[in-house]
Parts: C-alpha cells; sequence; structure tokens
C-alpha cells in the first residue's frame, strides 16, 4: 500500500465539533489502481476521552482543538487483551495489535474517500468492528480498497470493549451498553461531519462481522439509534448470537469482588471501578474466567428483551442485508472449543461431551443432546473422529450463526423491512494449512469486503489468485449497491468499471430465497431449514420444558390473549394447600416508544403456552432511597427494570371456572415513584382464607405521573395502568377460580391513596365492588403540574416553551435520563415530586370537592392508618440526624420541622407563623413539656396526622355523608420484628403489610424472619377481617369463610352520627371519635387559617 504525505498541498478538511476544527489527511492507492487516489483521515476523535468521571458514562462530544490536526495516524486501541487473537489463530494470517498502543482515549474514526468535495454525496459505509465485544479495533487494512473501486466514503472506528464496554449493575449507577452508545456517537458524529468528506449523510450505511454485525443487529432494535442510518448488514451475527444477559448485577458483583470493590451498593461499587486503572480491570475480568460480556436491557439503549420487540414488530424497517459464511466454526475458533491438535478429529462422546456444556443443567439436557445429536451424525461415516469433527463444527456454527440469522432475518421481514439474505461459499485461496475439508470460515469474508488482495500490507500480494480478485470484486460491488440504492442487484450510480452482477433477489418467509456467494454467484431458496427450525424452535422448546421441568407441574389457564402455565407453593404452615400462582402475565401492550405517556393499550397474544414462572421487570425506579430505610425487606432493582413492565400476578387456591372466590386486587405503595407488583406473601393470604389475589406494576414517577396539566400529556397514567389491570381481572379472574362480580381493590399508602382515587373516578366504577386503603387516601399536590412538567423539561435539556415539542422529546429521552430528573425534582420540590392530577378524565376536580358533591362511588369502603405513622421508617425524610433520634429535638427544632410541615401542606402561605403557633400549642406534651424525646415522638405524631390521619378522617367523613357503607380502624399492633427500634414507636408505616400479606407463614426473606406467636395471630386476624369483607362487605361477617378462620370481635360501621373504629391488636376492641380535638385542627382550624387574609386573622 502506496502511503504519500501531501508537503506541496494540504488536504485540509473541516470538521464540527462544537465549533470549526481542521484535520489533515493522507494519500494513497491500490495496487490495480495507481492513478486514483483515496484519501485516508485517521484517528479523528469523535467523543470526549471515557476516563475519570466518564468512565462507563455515555460518551460525550469531542472537544475541539486549535489549528490543523495530522489525521495520519490510527488512534490508540480501546483496553483490550490481545492475547484473544493469538489464542484463535489457526493461521489467521492479519496480525493485530504490533505497532498500536493501547488506552482509554481510543474514541477516534477514520474515514477512507476518493474525493473530499461536499456536495459529491456519495454513499457511506459505516464499518462497526468484531471480537466478540472485547477485542479488536477500527483500524483493519484495506477499506481504501473498497472506497477505491465502489467509489464510496468508508468510515472505521473503535469503540468501548468488554469491561469498559459492556458491565453492567443494571440499574442507574452503571446502566451499560456503552459500547453501543459509542457507536451511536460515532454515527451522530457522521451526520454532523461526513459531508464534508465528500459523503451523504441520509445515505448512511452500517456494517459490521461478528461481533460487529451482532452489533448492527441490536442497533435496528434501539430507539436510539433510529435515524442516524438509513440501511444495515450483518455479516455472521446477529443479536440473536449475543442475546441479553437479564442478571447483570451477578457478573458485575463477581468482577468487583475480583478488583478489590464492595460489591453490595451500586453506587460505591461504580465509583470504586472508576478509580481503578484500565490495566488492573482486564487483569480482574480475566481472573474471573468469562469470555465475554453481552449486552443487557437498560432501559435506554434497549427498552426490553429483544425477543419481545421483534415478535411485536418494534424494529427498525430500515433495508437489511445479511448472512453467514458455509463454515462459521469450521476452524479458526476451534481452540474456544478443543484441546490439542484438531486434526485428529473427535470422538462421538467427546461430540456429546461438547454439546452438553451448552445446556449444562438443563434438566432436559439428555433429550436435548440426543437431538442433535441425531441431526448431525454424519450420513455415510458416522464413526470417523474427522467426520464426528467435521459435522461438530457445522453443528456449533448453526447453533451459534445460522439459526440466529435466519431467525432475525424472518422476524425483520415480517415487520415490513427489505430483506437480502446470503450464504458465502467462498474459502480464500490463503490459509495454505487449513484442511481441505473446511469451508469458508469465521471471518473469511473480511479480506473479500475489505479488497485485501488490492494492497500491499500483512498479506503479500502474490498469495492472492485470480478467483480471490474476482470474488473480491464482487462482494464489494454487491454491498456498495446495496448502500446506494437498498438493493444489491442494483448498481445505478455505481463506477463504469463495477462488475456484472447477477440478480440477488429479496428474501421473504413465502419465497425464503437467498444469494450463494461464490466466484459465480447463484441463488437458493431455503437456507437449510431444518437446521434452522432444530435450532429456533424444536431445541428451544426441549430446554424450556427442561427448565421447567420438576417446578412447573402447576396447572394451564386460558386468558384472552393466551394460555399461561403457573407453578405450586404453599405456606409454612399448611403444607398440604396448594396455592397455584401465575407470575408476570401481561395485562397491557409495552408502554415504549410512542405509548410512552399515553392510555395502556391491551396487551398482545402470544402462541402457545406461556410460562408464568417469573416476576415481570419492575418499572423504572432507584430503589437507593427506600433501601436506605429502616425496613427488613429489601429489594433491588439491578437489571430487573424496564418499560416492558405491565404485568400481573395471580395467587388462587383452585382453578376451578366455577369457583367463584372473592377477589383481592393489591395495589402496591411506594410513594407512586417505587415499588412493584411483587410482594411477598400474598400466597398465605390467598392459603388462609381462601380467596383469590391479584398484584401487578404500574408505571411509576416521571413516567407514570408527571403532567403538563393540558392535552398534550394529560397524566395519571399510572392509575390508567390500574384500571386496564382491573379490566384484565374483571376479563380473565373466573378462569382462576375468582368472581369478576366480587372484586376488592386494596393497597397500602400510595396503593391506599390510589385505591380511594378510584372511588373519586368515573373511569373506574364498575370496576370493583368493594375497596380498602391502608394508610392513605386521595390527595393532590399543591404545585400546579405544568411546573414540574417545564422543570422535568430543563432538567432533561428539552424545549419547554411548547407543550407539544416538550412531549415528544420527553418520549425521546433514555428512561436513565429521566430517573436523573426525577432524583433532581426531589431535591427541589420535595420527596414526592409526581402526584394525582386533575386530568379531565380519570380526576374531574379536586377530590375534595368531589367528595364534598358526593361524586364518590358507593361501594363499601374499609379505611384506617397505623397508630404511629410517622414514628420511625420516614424520619430520614425530616433530615434529622443520628443524634436526633437518640437524644431528642429541642422547642426550637420541633418548630423548624412544623415550618416544613405547613411548607408541604401549604406552600407559600403567608399565615404560616399563626399555623405554626396553633401546631405547637396541640402537640405540647402535657406532663414532660421541655423533654427532647418526648418533643420528638410528639413531632412524629404531628407528621402522621398531618400526612395520613387527618386526611384520612376527612375522606372517611365525606365518603359517609354521601351514603357510603364505612368500616373505619386504627392499628395499634407493632411487629415484633423491630428489635432496634426504641420502645416508644408504635406501630409505624407499612407495619401493616407484614400482617396482611401473612408473612409469618412464609419463608421470606432469607434467612426468614423470625416472627413471634403473637405476630402469627395478629396476622391471622388482619386477613381474616379483610378477606371477610372481600366477601360480604362487612369484616365481622364470615359467611363462606374457611372453618378454620379465627372467631372475631364484630367490627361495627362507622357512620357519622357514631364514628366507631376497630382498635386492631392482639385482643381488637372498639374505639369511639379517632383524636377529635388534632382531627378538628387539621382539618377544620388549620385550613381556615390558610384561606384568611392578614386583616382577618
Amino acid at each position: 500500500m502506496a502511503v504519500v504525505r501531501l508537503h506541496m498541498f494540504c488536504l485540509v478538511v473541516t470538521i464540527w465539533v462544537y465549533v470549526s476544527s481542521c484535520v489533515r489527511g493522507t494519500t494513497t492507492h491500490t495496487t490495480d489502481l495507481p492513478d486514483k487516489p483515496i484519501y485516508t483521515f485517521l484517528g479523528i476523535p469523535y467523543a470526549a476521552p471515557p476516563v475519570g468521571d466518564l468512565r462507563y458514562r455515555p460518551p460525550q462530544p469531542a472537544l475541539p482543538w486549535e489549528g490543523v490536526k495530522e489525521a495520519v495516524e490510527y488512534g490508540s486501541y480501546c483496553p483490550q487483551n490481545l492475547t484473544f487473537f493469538k489464542e484463535q489463530d489457526h493461521d489467521f494470517p492479519v496480525e493485530f495489535g504490533v505497532k498500536l498502543t493501547i488506552s482509554e482515549d481510543c474514541l477516534t474514526v477514520n474515514v477512507y474517500t476518493p474525493t473530499v468535495a461536499a456536495d459529491s454525496a456519495l454513499p457511506v459505509l459505516l464499518w462497526i468492528h468484531g471480537g466478540a465485544l472485547i477485542v479488536g479495533m477500527g483500524s483493519p487494512p484495506g477499506w481504501e480498497s473498497l472506497a477505491a473501486h465502489q467509489d464510496v466514503v468508508v468510515v472505521s472506528f473503535n469503540y468501548r470493549l468488554g469491561v469498559l464496554g459492556f458491565l453492567s449493575t443494571g440499574d442507574q449507577s452503571m446502566p451499560g451498553n456503552y459500547g453501543f452508545l459509542d457507536q451511536i456517537r460515532a454515527m451522530e458524529w457522521v451526520k454532523e461531519n461526513i459531508r464534508n468528506f465528500g459523503g451523504d449523510p441520509e445515505r448512511v450505511t452500517i456494517f459490521g462481522e461478528s461481533a460487529g454485525g451482532i452489533s448492527v443487529s441490536y442497533h435496528l432494535l434501539s430507539p436510539l439509534s433510529k435515524g442516524l442510518f438509513q440501511r444495515a448488514i450483518s455479516q455472521s451475527g446477529t443479536w440473536k448470537t449475543y442475546p441479553v444477559n437479564p442478571e447483570p448485577l451477578a457478573v458485575t458483583k463477581m468482577f468487583a469482588e475480583k478488583a478489590g470493590c464492595e460489591p453490595e451498593d451500586t453506587a460505591i461499587l461504580t465509583a470504586c471501578l472508576k478509580e481503578k486503572s484500565a490495566e488492573d480491570l482486564l487483569v480482574s475480568f480475566e481472573a474471573l474466567g468469562i469470555p465475554y460480556l453481552v449486552p443487557v436491557v437498560d432501559g435506554t439503549f434497549l427498552t426490553t428483551d429483544p425477543m419481545h420487540l421483534m415478535q411485536n414488530g418494534n424494529v427498525n424497517t430500515a433495508d437489511y442485508l445479511l448472512g453467514i459464511n458455509n463454515h462459521e466454526m469450521g476452524w479458526m475458533a476451534l481452540s474456544t472449543f478443543l484441546e490439542g491438535d484438531p486434526r485428529v478429529g473427535i470422538s462421538q462422546e467427546e461430540f456429546v461431551k461438547l454439546a452438553s456444556m451448552l445446556y449444562y443443567g438443563n434438566p432436559n439436557v439428555d433429550k436435548i443432546v440426543e437431538t442433535i445429536v441425531a441431526e448431525y451424525r454424519h450420513p455415510t461415516t458416522p464413526d470417523d473422529p474427522l467426520a464426528i469433527l467435521y459435522q461438530f463444527t457445522h453443528m456449533n456454527g448453526d447453533s451459534l450463526i445460522l439459526g440466529p440469522t435466519m431467525l432475525v432475518a424472518e422476524k425483520h421481514a415480517d415487520a415490513g423491512t427489505r430483506v437480502f439474505l446470503y450464504e458465502n461459499q467462498y474459502r480464500p485461496s490463503i490459509h495454505p494449512t487449513r484442511p481441505d475439508w473446511v469451508g469458508c470460515d469465521h471471518a473469511d469474508d473480511l479480506f473479500m469486503i475489505m479488497g485485501l488482495p488490492f494492497l500491499e500490507g500483512p498479506v503479500e500480494p502474490h498469495q492472492y489468485t485470480k478467483e480471490d480478485e474476482k470474488f473480491s470484486l464482487t462482494f464489494m460491488a454487491y454491498w456498495a449497491n446495496f448502500a446506494r440504492t437498498g438493493d444489491p442487484s442494483d448498481s445505478t450510480g455505481s463506477p463504469t468499471d463495477s462488475p456484472s452482477l447477477p440478480t440477488w433477489p429479496q428474501y421473504t418467509p413465502g419465497n425464503p430465497v437467498y444469494m450463494k456467494l461464490d466466484v459465480a454467484p447463484i441463488t437458493g431458496v431455503g437456507l437449510k431449514p431444518e437446521k434452522a427450525k432444530l435450532w429456533n424452535e424444536i431445541i428451544p422448546d426441549l430446554a424450556a420444558a427442561g427448565a421447567s421441568a420438576g417446578k412447573n407441574d402447576g396447572p394451564v389457564v386460558s386468558t384472552l390473549t393466551g394460555q399461561v402455565r403457573g407453578t405450586t407453593t404453599h405456606t409454612t404452615d399448611l403444607p398440604d394447600k396448594p396455592i397455584y400462582a401465575f407470575l408476570g402475565i401481561p395485562y397491557a401492550a409495552p408502554p415504549v416508544g410512542d405509548h410512552r405517556y399515553h392510555p395502556p393499550q391491551p396487551a398482545l397474544p402470544w402462541e402457545g403456552v406461556r410460562e408464568a414462572v417469573e416476576y415481570g421487570p419492575y418499572c423504572p425506579q432507584n430503589s437507593t432511597t427506600y433501601n436506605g430505610l429502616d425496613f427488613p425487606i429489601k429489594y433491588e432493582t439491578a437489571g430487573k427494570t424496564s418499560e416492558d413492565c405491565l404485568t400481573l400476578n395471580v395467587f388462587t387456591p383452585t382453578v376451578a371456572a366455577d369457583s367463584a372466590l372473592p377477589v383481592l386486587l393489591w395495589i402496591h405503595g411506594g410513594s407512586l415513584y417505587l415499588g412493584m407488583g411483587a410482594p411477598p406473601g400474598l400466597e398465605s393470604l390467598a392459603a388462609h382464607q381462601d380467596v383469590v389475589v391479584v398484584s401487578f406494576n404500574y408505571r411509576l414517577g416521571v413516567l407514570g405521573f408527571l403532567s403538563t396539566g393540558d392535552v398534550n400529556m394529560p397524566g395519571n397514567y399510572g392509575f390508567l395502568d390500574q384500571i386496564r389491570a382491573m379490566e384484565w381481572v374483571k376479563e380473565n379472574i373466573r378462569n382462576f377460580g375468582g368472581d369478576p362480580e366480587r372484586v376488592t381493590i386494596f393497597g397500602e399508602s400510595a396503593g391506599g391513596e390510589s385505591v380511594a382515587c378510584h372511588l373519586l373516578s368515573p373511569l373506574s366504577k364498575g370496576l370493583f365492588q368493594r375497596a380498602i386503603s391502608q394508610s392513605g387516601v386521595c390527595q393532590t399536590f399543591p404545585i400546579p403540574p405544568q411546573t414540574i412538567a417545564l422543570m422535568v423539561g430543563e432538567a432533561a435539556g428539552c424545549e419547554t416553551e411548547d407543550m407539544a415539542a416538550l412531549v415528544t422529546c420527553l418520549k425521546e429521552t433514555s428512561v436513565g435520563e429521566l430517573l436523573e430528573v426525577h432524583d433532581v425534582l426531589q431535591q427541589t420540590v420535595g420527596e414526592i415530586p409526581f402526584m394525582p392530577v386533575v386530568d379531565g378524565h380519570f380526576l374531574t376536580a379536586e377530590p375534595k370537592e368531589l367528595l364534598k358533591e358526593g361524586e364518590v362511588s358507593m361501594v363499601d369502603y374499609l379505611v384506617g392508618f397505623n397508630n404511629h405513622e410517622f414514628g420511625w421508617l420516614f424520619l430520614p425524610y425530616l433530615d434529622l440526624t443520628a443524634g436526633d433520634l437518640r437524644d431528642g429535638l429541642s422547642h426550637d427544632d420541633f418548630a423548624l420541622k412544623v415550618m416544613q410541615g405547613i411548607e408541604y401542606k401549604y406552600p407559600g402561605n403567608p399565615n404560616a407563623m399563626e399555623i405554626a403557633e396553633a401546631i405547637i400549642k396541640e402537640y405540647r406534651n402535657p406532663t414532660s413539656p421541655d423533654d427532647p424525646l418526648a418533643i420528638l415522638y410528639q413531632l412524629t405524631q404531628m407528621w402522621g396526622d398531618l400526612a395520613v390521619n387527618a386526611p384520612t378522617v376527612s375522606f372517611a367523613d365525606y365518603h359517609v355523608a354521601a351514603g357510603g357503607r364505612l368500616y373505619f380502624y386504627e392499628n395499634l399492633y407493632r411487629p415484633s420484628i423491630y428489635p432496634n427500634r426504641p420502645e416508644w414507636v408504635g406501630c409505624d408505616h407499612c407495619d401493616d403489610l407484614f400482617m396482611v400479606w401473612g408473612l409469618p407463614f412464609i419463608k421470606f426473606p432469607e434467612p426468614p424472619i423470625d416472627y413471634k406467636r403473637e405476630d402469627e395471630k395478629v396476622s391471622l386476624i388482619m386477613m381474616a377481617y379483610w378477606a371477610n369483607f372481600a366477601r360480604t362487605g362487612d369484616p365481622s361477617d364470615s359467611t363462606g369463610g374457611p372453618t378454620d378462620s379465627p372467631s372475631l370481635p364484630t367490627w361495627p360501621q362507622y357512620t357519622p352520627g357514631n364514628p366507631v373504629y376497630m382498635k386492631l391488636d392482639v385482643v381488637p376492641i372498639t374505639g369511639s371519635k379517632f383524636k377529635p380535638e388534632k382531627m378538628k385542627l387539621w382539618n377544620e382550624v388549620i385550613p381556615q387559617l390558610a384561606a384568611m387574609r392578614k386583616d382577618e386573622l
């Protein structure tokens, strides 16, 4: 390859990096076109160095430079272990990594172009290199050959690899897929700059081989990549070759331990890894013994499982050319699987052992391997070691490359994509030591598409034959035609000396035609259909059957969208009473893409029996705040969240359709920005009370309750999800043994608030017959939703002048970025920045106005709270220090926290001082007013009355005034599971969950909590009261209940004339008029003070 540095004149090209910067390139030629210069620009930064705090973050735009940058040398490789190439070698003729350095400052591009005339508008091919996502570089020899022979602009680049590019904690601490985000940044650079290199930014084809082809396939599924390219080519790899890791945190924790980092807290883990050297990280990863890392569902680049996206047609319909070599695992990669010399072959026993490793741990492995062996037994010499090895190489290539490629091709064609399929049958002549039986191996196509026969370089020219040259010209012409026109046969606009090519027909499911690439290409129909069916249907079915063997023996139930198979579980005290659990059933379509910030749509149907054995992913959230609270049940969101989260779970003692058991539909709490419909213990309630219990996820926080206050984004999407879950219950619950006309919705905290809001909504009427609110009722936020929306828009970097444009921008913003915005708002607006809003549909007016007008559903209602709602769990939200909690508060501290409460309830009210005086007077401790701990205790009671108790009493009074039947309670029982809480703390917020869920009777968590006899007794009492209410509308009426249900004291109805309530405890008793003075203060006196003018005080 002749390289000439230009001295007499400078080839200078302007690029845009924030501001105008310039690069100077070199010129080169191919051996057969000495009069056709190709201009090369090497090592141009396309992103800022991903070092320091930018490690494990999306790439940032490159920094500008002054003057002219000499773009004459390739940039550094991204950190990697280059011994991989030598281990895979087996006579691979190109040696990598000899001359270049390795550095984290590696995000550079290289441009090869036959012209730098900005008006040339040549098609652009953007190469994504392979290397298992752990090795490789964007500096291969040869792209000047493709550029020269086909008058195209070719761009190559580096991206982050391995432990620096694809490590993930599964949450916003380290979402992952950074290598893919680098690739997107390179696409953006091309769109911004390629016109100045003679390229057309609206005619970009991304193409890649092996892990590069896999990357291309993932970009066709990512919302972030749309609009950045028009065509795509995957050579020897699609996403199915490297499916996502559903549990990335497990690998990352193991890696963190090897690297000497604390693995339990993902934020601390990430910070620790950022401080390690790249060399140390590579050594630690090698010590881990895992060959490579795979992509993850991060909610941003990849919104949900790729198979789900494909099955639903959520793919980029850019023209797609893809295919395989005819002997993908023929020779180069054999060292990955075999020890010793492969030339001697392998025995049948070795074949079975190697095939078994693919499905290690699957109970059905014997049947799987038997099926594989039968399909790949050599028809003429089944016992010949070389014949067995030959069949093994094809088995390996079919499973890793052929099957995935055929599946992806079919799904893209089904979605309306124009697809062209190929099998490359040409074996280059440059492998003289390979056995004759090896065909076109993995990576053999690189020599041809790069045009290496026409370059001086790592492979001497005389090693190539005329057939190599002819095939390379054919290969390059097909690829360039496709980049120009979307049809590999259409040579419109190609060079006049481009070879004449046979027509390459389009692939469709009805006509699965493909091109057999060779010196003389011909078409074929049906690329190994039996093998594709084996790997895409038969083996997956056997593997799924094996995975479910022994645990998935539950019944099959039909729903309107398909059949589901559940599992069987038991409580610790009722081992002979099975409960059937059906988990992760979709009740709505994924709210992704254009469905974000829209009402939920019905779930899409599926074929066959869906294995309903695992909970679906949580809706996007950050559980860090929750897990910092003093609560014995923790949950980890890392790797478990997705916008495709609208699933529900059913727990039932029977699936007889005529059972007509009462149904309790649980709405989880979590301040409307946390939580999930996968609480432990609902099987206990189902078992002890012969009821069907349903739980579900709904959209949360910035994705579920953001509103512009107008038609652009009305809001309340989480509530609309809840309604869709109720509709699903009404449509399907009979087949799970439930009665669709006896549904009770119940929830705690934000779940109880949701229940109360449904009592006020016209959209919810008729979907349930009874309701239970625990520690929460419907309240709106004093700050207008438009104000919150504008704050979100500004924090997300969106245009805020036009609400429609704002919504469009937010739909295109990644989940991770939106969660970061949520965190910012919590620092400015408050802990709960997103609340119910009056949208004109779900809520037609303010809740209090609806209550005053009697616009409330007349269903039976059970409502109440715990006797110390702000006792301990939420004290960190009041910014109390450990010293405050240990030593108590002064009067001044108390007054300050009172003012915080007033600002929460009545922000900016001019009468705040007068309101504070009334509160301080009411909550002064009568016996020890100056005791710091007594002052702290009174503060906790004040906050509980303010946030929960007074709103609940007010809601209850309005409900009964409108004619509703209501039962009221105060829960006095403090569970025995808090040995470290002060004795003065009573029944705190969330303490009721342990009892209503029946947790004393299941093994959760690990190790299980040590419950006492009193815990078990109260749990049985609360479950019985709740289930009686669901059955009859009266918590004391046990008609139809189990014979072993506990005998209960009578719970009187709460009425305006007789405001009696039940004090729940080991021995429940009744009370009358809950805290009348304090309820009057909050519900009458303070609202009046807040509404007065200064001259009226």
